[in-house]
């Protein structure tokens, strides 16, 4: 599997030729597709777990899934080019088949055009300085619109 990494402060954003993982460091506090729902109240978070789907079988979605980073399959976690991610990270997979259009820019990062029902467009972190090779694996892993 080919993997880009791209690291932006503390974000993380992970192209591999399947998907797009962007991977945030920040607290997670938000109601996921997945059936989590994250809160926090103080300095205490509570975590409710049902899960509606397995994040293991991710190249079989066909829409954007957010997730936390203990959810992720193992063989990516695994891989040597894969990012140090903390357990508690909050992690969006948009899966190539979802994507109407992906654009690189940069000041912008990634713009990625989603087909419904998903929200319309995303943007997702990108160091400038990773530009021409996020480019260069979108164009290779023909991405639509690379």
């Amino acid at each position: 599997m080919n993997i880009t990494v791209s690291r932006f402060h503390i974000h993380r954003t992970v192209i591999t030729d399947d998907a797009i993982f962007s991977i945030s460091g920040t607290d997670p506090l938000w109601t996921t597709p997945m059936g989590r729902v994250v809160l926090k109240y103080g300095s205490v978070k509570i975590l409710k777990r049902n899960p509606i789907e397995d994040v293991a079988h991710w190249r079989t979605f066909r829409r954007e899934i957010r997730c936390m980073a203990t959810d992720l399959p193992p063989e990516l976690i695994r891989d040597p080019r894969w990012p140090k991610i903390k357990v508690n990270d909050g992690v969006l997979i948009v899966p190539r088949v979802a994507l109407i259009k992906v654009k690189v820019t940069w000041l912008r990062g990634l713009v990625l055009k989603v087909k419904p029902p998903g929200p319309k467009i995303l943007l997702v972190g990108l160091s400038p300085w990773d530009t021409r090779k996020v480019r260069k694996h979108l164009a290779a892993a023909a991405y639509p619109g690379a």
